[in-house]
């Protein structure tokens, strides 16, 4: 089955339900269906042909779904970019993966070498293709795209995904806390990042609507369109809802429901929350948190819903229908509930390798099993909590020291709005402990680390670094050796000069 087939299905059974809400008004999954057809059109009169590879650039989020269909009809592979890059910031990529041209919606950007095959709203939508058998093209083994890993650990790595593999990944979206027929999502996270494309696609394939804003959003009118539109079922990354809460401050009464009480899912995703995050949330923006953790390997691997979020602080949930997790020692034998050590996970449709890089392979890929890198820990019935990544773990003076642990106990002080421990290179102590803080308000850093060093004795960081925001990749995640660089500098600097011991 071509992935294209499920939206085909959903307009044969309802071509007048609603499928898009965007800031240009309403579209029937009929009128998405057409411009499909149209998009197909275009890329055959183009020259492109089936199992060639394609770069995807799209600034608008409709036509970037609109495209994702019409490349996947017409057997075209795709790599999603950036729009907020040049592709020549991704010249390696494209190169890496064969690439013919790119399609986007705007020619600007574009450079030589790549050819642009300009796919605008006129194209799609004034003129509405039909259906063209010729155009469909029927592979479930073929390639449907290609994607990246989030890149905080060097060099993104490059994954290829088979139409049979992206529809398995779609079926674990619905499997998780999927989408209602007729209930309107939104996420805040860019079409370009792999996790709300395929939330999308579920969304507009399983009779959802999908909300499709083109103009820019800041806090107060994101707050005002989860109203307007009735929003019911809702993304974001962590440090977005940390802006929404700067906007709807904590009630006088305890009794004072949350903003949207009645919204069936406010998901927080692609990043790690907190639990004193996850409490704000519930009590102050909706009280049905959802947490899930995936990666672009696999997709969705687990999910808590809002009861298991409510009761159990840093939980990630249950492996979704679909997935095998386990949690195995050093020599990739299981361990038993309640002991820590490394995630690894088992899906339909998944990925067997990362494309031309051998050694990451077999890093992360051992006799079908793939191992994301997290620490974790499994409870007798089978709910996840994960204790951050592999190699984040600190070595000092003897001492392991999970960045998790620094985090959790600077959050507990008032002044902390968000905490990102790393390691700081020390040729005596191999690392120290070090941390960046957000504030919520001034306040003397050695207190800081006082209330640390209380509370942590020898695992307190020794280094805490103050700053405004904390530098962040597209998908939301710390970039931890950029901000272990600065506070190196820092350090330095402090010292006036004298190397880190």
């Amino acid at each position: 089955m071509n992935v294209a087939d499920l939206l085909t299905e959903r307009a044969r059974r309802a071509p007048d339900s609603p499928a898009i809400l965007c800031d240009g008004g309403k579209l029937t999954v009929a009128a998405v269906e057409a411009a499909v057809w149209a998009v197909a059109a275009r890329l055959r009169e183009a020259g492109l042909k089936p199992g060639e590879v394609v770069g995807l650039r799209m600034r608008d989020p409709l036509l970037h779904l609109v495209a994702i269909f019409a490349l996947a009809r017409a057997g075209i592979v795709h790599l999603p970019l950036n729009p907020t890059l040049a592709v020549a910031d991704d010249d390696a990529l494209l190169r890496r993966v064969g690439a013919v041209a790119v399609v986007a919606d705007r020619a600007d950007g574009v450079t030589a070498p790549w050819r642009a095959i300009v796919v605008d709203a006129d194209l799609s939508f004034a003129a509405p293709g039909t259906a063209d058998p010729s155009l469909r093209h029927d592979r479930p083994d073929w390639p449907f795209s290609f994607k990246t890993s989030s890149g905080t650990t060097g060099t993104p790595k490059l994954i290829a995904t088979s139409h049979a593999g992206a529809i398995a990944a779609m079926a674990r979206v619905q499997a998780e806390f999927g989408h209602l027929p007729g209930e309107v999502f939104f996420t805040t996270i860019g079409m370009h990042m792999d996790g709300p494309r395929r939330r999308y696609m579920a969304c507009l394939v399983s009779g959802g609507v999908a909300v499709m804003w083109r103009k820019p959003l800041d806090g107060a009118l994101l707050l005002e369109l989860i109203d307007r539109l009735r929003i019911r079922h809702f993304g974001c990354l962590p440090n977005q809802a940390l802006e929404m809460l700067d906007l709807v401050p904590a009630a006088d009464s305890n009794t004072a429901a949350p903003r949207f009480a009645d919204m069936r899912c406010f998901r927080l995703s692609a990043a790690p929350s907190d639990a004193r995050l996850r409490r704000l949330v519930r009590e102050r923006l909706c009280p049905n948190l959802v947490i899930s953790y995936g990666c672009s390997e696999i997709g969705p691997v687990s999910c808590a819903d809002p009861e298991l979020v409510a009761r159990s602080p840093g939980t990630v949930g249950r492996a979704v229908p679909g997935v095998a997790l386990e949690i195995v020692d050093p020599s990739h034998v299981p361990v038993p509930a309640g002991t820590i050590g490394l995630v690894r996970v088992r899906a339909t449709g998944m990925t067997s390798g990362y494309v031309d890089d051998p050694e990451a392979t077999a890093r992360h890929f051992r006799e079908g099993w793939f191992y994301p890198g997290d620490l974790g820990v499994l409870s007798a019935d089978g709910e996840l909590k994960l204790l951050g990544r592999a190699d984040d773990i600190m070595i000092f003076d003897g001492l392991k020291i999970a960045p998790i642990e620094i985090e959790a106990v600077l959050l507990q002080h008032p002044a902390v709005r968000e905490a990102a421990a790393f390691p700081l290179r020390s040729p005596r102590s191999f690392q120290l402990p070090g941390v960046a803080v957000v504030l919520a308000f001034d306040l003397p850093l050695p207190e800081l680390q006082d209330f640390a060093r209380a509370r942590l004795g020898r695992r307190a960081p020794l280094f805490v670094l103050a700053m405004a925001k904390l530098p962040r990749n597209p998908a939301g995640k710390v970039l931890k050796r950029e901000l272990a660089e600065r506070a190196e500098a820092e350090f330095a600097r402090a010292r006036k000069g004298v190397p880190i011991p």
